[in-house]
C-alpha cells in the first residue's frame, strides 16, 4: 500500500522531469544548429527537435507506465 502511493508519486515527478528536459535539451541544440548553419531551412530545426524531445519522452512515459503497470 505505501510502496504504491510511493510509486505512483514518483510517476508524477519523473514524467514532468523527462519532458522538460527533453524539450529544453531539443530547443537549446536546436537554436546552436541555427546558429551554426547558415541556412534558410535551419529557421525550422529549433522547432522540430523540441517535437521529436517531447516524442522521446512520452515513449519513455509509456514504457515506464507499463513497468510499473499504472
Amino acid at each position: 500500500m505505501i510502496i504504491n502511493k510511493i510509486i505512483k508519486k514518483i510517476f508524477r515527478f519523473v514524467p514532468t522531469i523527462l519532458v522538460a528536459f527533453f524539450l529544453l535539451a531539443g530547443a537549446t541544440s536546436g537554436i546552436y544548429i541555427y546558429e551554426t548553419i547558415d541556412s534558410p531551412i535551419a529557421i525550422i530545426i529549433p522547432f522540430i527537435l523540441p517535437i521529436i524531445g517531447l516524442i522521446i519522452a512520452i515513449l519513455l512515459i509509456i514504457r515506464l507506465a507499463k513497468i510499473i503497470n499504472y
